[in-house]
């Protein structure tokens, strides 16, 4: 199956995919920044660029790849899965506060006070972004 990886193989004739998988799995700061590398490129593109969707489905298929080899390995690795889905929820949640206050037509008096209501609000955005478990930082994970 050309889809699994598996985390104890030899680097010796192996894609580059495959090979950053098998470390990742093994190094959790690596697996961080693998991870926030691969998001970050199959993110929607900005508007009026024109998209490559080839590019973006080969990053699909790795970030897919990885997330499956980080679930099926060792302990370390499935850690490695949990931390990365909790900073992937946070985030989205995080840019989603951001932009619904952006999008608002107030000054920014107004927009940082709704701001502070939006952080304090667990309702919202189904997140307490004024308390919650310690979380390692995307670009700053150790």
């Amino acid at each position: 199956d050309p889809n699994k990886v598996e985390v104890g193989e030899t680097c010796e004739n192996k894609d580059l995919a495959s090979f950053l998988i098998a470390r990742a799995c093994n190094n959790p700061t690596l697996a961080n920044f693998l991870y926030w590398y691969l998001w970050v490129e199959c993110e929607d593109q900005e508007p009026g660029l024109k998209p490559d969707t080839k590019v973006r489905e080969m990053y699909l298929w790795v970030l897919r790849r990885f997330k499956l080899a980080l679930q099926q390995g060792n302990s370390d690795a499935r850690a490695s899965y949990v931390t990365l889905t909790r900073q992937g929820h946070f985030m989205e949640n995080l840019v989603a506060l951001v932009k619904s206050v952006a999008k608002e037509n107030i000054n920014r008096v107004k927009k940082n006070e709704k701001l502070r209501s939006l952080l304090e609000d667990t309702e919202t955005f189904n997140t307490n972004f004024a308390c919650f478990e310690p979380l390692p930082l995307p670009l700053d994970p150790d």
